[in-house]
């Protein structure tokens, strides 16, 4: 099992590149648009209570990772 970098996964991490805006902004756009659809077609219910909070954990997640891992992401792309 790889080790955990606690450094890295507790420290704020200040975007480095005006691209990275966008992409928090992405999946803060496409998890509210899902969170929208949820909202007007799942009825009132513990489900519905947990599937927002499970799509707001999603878009943590997935911003986290961009933020941690920002320059890995920025390496990839040039390395493509």
């Amino acid at each position: 099992m790889k080790e955990r970098n606690l450094e890295n996964e507790f420290m704020h991490h200040t975007p480095k590149k005006p691209e990275t805006y966008q992409k928090y902004n992405s999946v803060r756009y496409c998890c509210l648009e899902l969170g929208k659809l949820i909202d007007e077609i799942v009825p009132r219910s513990q489900e519905k209570y947990q599937a927002l909070n499970k799509l707001n954990e999603v878009m943590f997640w997935a911003n986290a990772a961009i933020a941690r891992n920002e320059e890995v992401i920025n390496e990839e792309v040039h390395d493509s």
